[in-house]
């Protein structure tokens, strides 16, 4: 019994009907300090703290009129702080049906009840970052939407004023006529001009705006979907001499017309920057673990790997109108259709050699 009780992890101990201590084993040794050859025939009341026995007490009587009982309890040792135990007393019957002593059984339960109260702290504070994530999305949404909607009414109320301002300086420069010198006709062109780009920025910001709203559906076809942008394309790719290709793409979850759009910008960005050779542009998709990743790929003049997250930027340009036209949205609104569709979108270039703009869409 002494080989046996000695391996196990809890506190074990056989008491007298007396209450006298007949056994203790190794853990209790450990537990209390004390060697068995001390306890052995000494009383619980000898060797409990006095608060421990009183608090025991009722527990003994039950085991000693035959029923096996179990209880919660918390022991002070001195110089440590309280552990948390679970004890059982288990009646020892004698051939004639009596009781003539119990085990008890110690388990110190102190590091699970401290990993519950921690359990249930980090369960409180998920379920309040929980809380709080969610409130801050249905804010962030609802501000997105009154932003959208914002942007959307005063690009629209811009509109108006900015052609009013283009068509009467369209109508000083015809009736002044020879009446004025080509400085000043100079002034009229450059505010005329001033005045279109300022229209077609908006036009951008409406577009951008619009590009926040997408409606996933089942089943997208990306590759008439690549067919489509193709032929819009065409026209260009002809003046070019430009080669596009396209591997197998595959049906997917998406907004149809956003997805073309940002098939459309990526392709259109890759026969603009195509640099003194014509362009070579071709389109893959790649199976992923969570979903497809594809890439518009091209052998134009690249990109500064310093500017690789700049070029997503709104309005944000690299070259001068001179050198490339375009205000610097398109690839703003590919990221904001992407990322609406729960993917990411990013560029691997160089200056000189070519680009490479990936994004993906997650399965669903």
């Amino acid at each position: 019994m002494r080989l046996l009780t000695d391996a196990l992890p809890l506190v074990v101990a056989y008491i007298g009907a007396d209450l006298r201590y007949r056994f203790v084993n190794a853990t209790w040794e450990q537990w209390f300090g004390r060697p068995r050859e001390v306890i052995s025939g000494r009383t619980m009341a000898e060797i409990l703290d006095p608060d421990a026995y009183r608090a025991a007490s009722p527990w003994f009587e039950r085991v000693l009129r035959g029923e096996k009982v179990s209880f919660a309890s918390v022991i002070r040792r001195v110089g440590e702080e309280p552990r948390h135990v679970e004890v059982t007393y288990a009646p020892d019957f004698d051939d004639r049906g009596g009781v003539r002593g119990f085990i008890a059984r110690m388990l110190d339960v102190t590091a699970h009840m401290r990993a519950a109260v921690a359990l249930g702290e980090a369960r409180d504070q998920a379920d309040a970052a929980r809380d709080d994530l969610a409130r801050k999305a249905h804010e962030l949404q609802a501000s997105n939407g009154a932003l959208e909607q914002f942007g959307y009414v005063v690009s629209h109320d811009l509109q108006e004023p900015l052609r009013m301002v283009a068509q009467y300086l369209s109508l000083l420069e015809k009736r002044a006529g020879a009446e004025i010198d080509e400085k000043s006709r100079g002034f009229i062109s450059y505010a005329r001009d001033g005045a279109l780009r300022m229209q077609q920025m908006i036009d951008d910001l409406l577009r951008y705006a619009r590009a926040g709203r997408v409606q996933p559906i089942d089943g997208v076809d990306l590759s008439q979907v690549m067919d489509e942008v193709r032929r819009d394309l065409s026209a260009r790719i002809a003046e070019t001499g430009a080669t596009l290709t396209a591997a197998p793409l595959p049906r997917v979850r998406v907004d149809r017309t956003a997805m073309r759009q940002v098939l459309q910008n990526l392709i259109a960005n890759a026969l603009k920057f195509a640099g003194t050779e014509p362009a070579l542009v071709r389109v893959e998709a790649v199976e992923e673990d969570h979903g497809w990743r594809f890439a518009v790929v091209d052998n134009g003049i690249g990109i500064d790997p310093a500017n690789c997250e700049r070029v997503f930027e709104v309005f944000q340009r690299l070259h001068t109108r001179d050198e490339y036209p375009g205000n610097g949205i398109g690839l703003a609104i590919c990221r904001k259709i992407v990322e609406q569709h729960g993917g990411r979108i990013w560029v691997e270039s160089a200056p000189g050699r070519g680009s490479r703009f990936n994004f993906t869409l997650p399965r669903r």
